[in-house]
């Protein structure tokens, strides 16, 4: 069964700049020229400038963020945004691959993401082991290279009247680059300052001259990164005692045996921006991306004792490796035309995201010594469909300003999948009373399968 949410936001906004206009909008900075189209967030107006409201609005250049020297879009974020925040995590399962980002301190799905203006898929990936928005999904932005951005404007106020429950906390606008023109590459390499965490990335753009007036941008990025570890040794016993001794092992095993930081992951993104000029004062306009994301976090150590093992197997116990695989995907298509002196933007757009549960170093107990190591322990989806129209114009006012009168309409429709794992990621085989189900997250089961 599939969800569908049809919502239609007829917005009549009246405003008077800048006096009257609605204070939930963001806007241009200084540097950028008066000529060219602000994208407006928090209301259906089509001009604004960052004085003009009240509220907390922050903008960021993608210079800015690529001057940052830092190379996650998110953490980048994190260091220009006042109350946007990117916390790590370790131990959380999915959540060291698909990492949770709040605004003002709330849920990371009251944030919502909007991509040149329109709304950005989130991740299939749901929240719930011991992290920050637990029962929650976010969008994921490091899916987003920092080599595609041209300026990021962030509404650190509630736009949730125009927009819905998911923008409580606020509004996050990436405008993409749209160069027809030149380009750049860049590469970065380094390390933390204990040796570990080695990383290097190298990410780009282009642009080309599409007709006369319209553009096609495109960006691409690969970031490799490995992990951190900040884990203190385990003083605790590893071994069953040898007739009531100690086993002489003990003495020479590893103790810095957890994995306690940020996950190693290898990222591979590429985005595009085009637009062409259309009809009378008209134009079409197409943006979009994939991105694969390959991660390795640790669950916690399971001892050489512990009946999660099987010494058969791991003499010296074994710290099961979470392996997921991550992709999304988002297109979006839309018009631009004058209609009786009205501005009108028609648009249509998907994404969908795919979240793939993978283990390795693992074992399932009850299986016993003929167990496998790795394991398909299921999938989470998202498709998303947006469809919008929005409609604006300009009548003269008062003292020689203008009023704004603006409304629009959109349909929405998500649905969400969950496939089960392979059966040895779930099933219990009864060897010698051992636990079932893979170590490290237990797969799916047929039971808990969702398509709607």
């Amino acid at each position: 069964m599939k969800y569908a949410k049809l919502s239609y936001l007829i917005a009549g906004a009246l405003a008077v700049p800048s006096a009257l206009m609605t204070h939930s909008a963001l806007a241009q900075e200084a540097s950028v020229e008066a000529e060219e189209t602000i994208q407006v967030v928090g209301s259906r107006l089509s001009v604004r400038t960052a004085t003009d409201g009240s509220a907390p609005v922050d903008i960021i250049s993608g210079e800015d963020l690529a001057a940052s020297g830092i190379t996650e879009t998110a953490r980048a974020l994190q260091y220009a945004v006042p109350s946007f925040n990117f916390p790590s995590s370790s131990i959380t399962d999915g959540s060291d691959a698909v990492r949770p980002a709040s605004l003002r301190g709330l849920s990371p799905d009251h944030t919502l993401v909007l991509i040149n203006g329109k709304r950005r898929h989130s991740s299939a990936l749901v929240h719930l082991n011991g992290t920050t928005g637990r029962g929650s999904s976010n969008v994921d932005l490091n899916a987003i290279p920092i080599s595609s951005i041209k300026r990021i404007e962030v509404l650190r106020d509630g736009a949730a009247a125009l927009y819905g429950s998911d923008a409580i906390a606020g509004v996050i606008n990436i405008v993409l680059k749209d160069q027809s023109e030149g380009g750049s590459i860049t590469a970065n390499a380094g390390q933390t300052y204990i040796g570990d965490g080695d990383q290097y990335k190298v990410h780009g753009n282009t642009g080309f001259a599409l007709g006369d007036d319209g553009s096609l941008m495109l960006a691409f990025e690969y970031h490799h990164k490995n992990k951190t570890n900040r884990a203190g040794p385990d003083p605790r016993q590893q071994y069953e005692l040898i007739n009531g001794e100690e086993d002489p092992r003990e003495e020479t095993f590893n103790r810095l045996s957890h994995h306690v930081g940020d996950a190693s992951f290898e990222n591979k993104a590429i985005f595009f921006n085009a637009n062409m000029a259309a009809g009378n004062e008209g134009e079409l306009y197409a943006f979009g991306g994939y991105s694969d994301r390959t991660s390795q976090s640790g669950a916690f150590y399971r001892r050489a004792l512990d009946n999660r093992n099987l010494t058969e197997v791991y003499p010296d116990g074994y710290l099961p490796l979470l392996t997921p695989e991550t992709s999304d995907f988002s297109v979006v298509g839309g018009y631009k035309f004058l209609l009786a002196d009205w501005n009108v933007d028609a648009s249509v757009g998907m994404g969908t995201s795919e979240f793939q549960y993978r283990l390795e170093n693992s074992l399932n107990a009850s299986f016993g010594p003929s167990t496998p190591t790795e394991f398909d322990a299921g999938t989470l989806e998202l498709n998303e469909v947006n469809a919008s129209v929005d409609v604006q114009r300009f009548f003269p006012f008062v003292n020689n300003s203008d009023l704004s009168v603006a409304f629009g309409l959109s349909y929405r429709e998500n649905t969400y999948k969950i496939s089960a794992g392979e059966p040895a990621s779930y099933e219990n085989g009864g060897y010698d009373g051992r636990p079932g189900g893979s170590q490290g997250f237990t797969g799916f089961k047929p039971e808990s399968e969702v398509d709607e």
